[in-house]
């Protein structure tokens, strides 16, 4: 999705480039979604869960791209926070970018995309803030790369990074992992046939 949502007051809420809608609070419910590009003009607030990633989830861009919210943002314990990563230029990974105070509590999910597997050093600056900028992640979830990855959140200066500790080994996405285990099938029947 691209475009803006606006909630007012009284919990109103249009989207489009000319909403002119300001100053509500947007609420996702547990086993809710907030996903894809442009820009909130509301508070937004994460419902938590009973457990571990089981509350609301926020995906900013469009595999990946920047979310934008106009007020504050508040992740409660148990929300998910699912950032897409594809590569180390910006537009190549996932950013929430808040023009208020922003206090994370929940879960973090890294979605790396497209073999990509970042060096050490590799910094990405995943939430940025104007205002405060608080708290820290409860679980984070890697997903798409070998055990062993090591790296750092760091909150420093209005921005939440990632920073690589190490080098990552990519592993292939569970539908690429299914092709590759069919294509093996495939190939080691033909060669059985050849040989009978």
């Amino acid at each position: 999705m691209n475009g803006r949502l606006g909630v007012d007051p009284a919990g109103q809420a249009a989207v489009g480039p000319n909403q002119g809608l300001t100053g509500g609070t947007l609420l996702i419910n547990p086993g809710g979604t907030l996903l894809g590009t442009g820009t909130v003009a509301a508070n937004v607030v994460m419902a938590g869960g009973d457990n571990s990633f089981s509350g609301a989830t926020l995906k900013p861009g469009n595999s990946p791209g920047t979310l934008s919210i106009e007020g504050a943002f508040t992740q409660q314990a148990n929300s998910i926070l699912d950032m897409e990563i594809a590569g180390t230029s910006p537009g190549l990974f996932d950013v929430l970018a808040v023009t208020g105070d922003a206090s994370v509590n929940g879960d973090l999910r890294l979605d790396f995309l497209d073999g990509f597997a970042p060096h050490r050093g590799d910094r990405f600056d995943l939430l940025t803030a104007t205002g405060a900028l608080t708290g820290q992640f409860q679980h984070v979830d890697v997903q798409n790369l070998a055990p062993g990855f090591q790296f750092d959140l760091r909150l420093e200066n209005g921005h939440y990074a990632l920073v690589a500790l190490n080098d990552a080994v990519s592993v292939p996405e569970p539908a690429g992992a299914a092709l590759l285990i069919l294509a093996s099938f495939t190939i080691t029947r033909r060669r059985r046939h050849a040989g009978s």
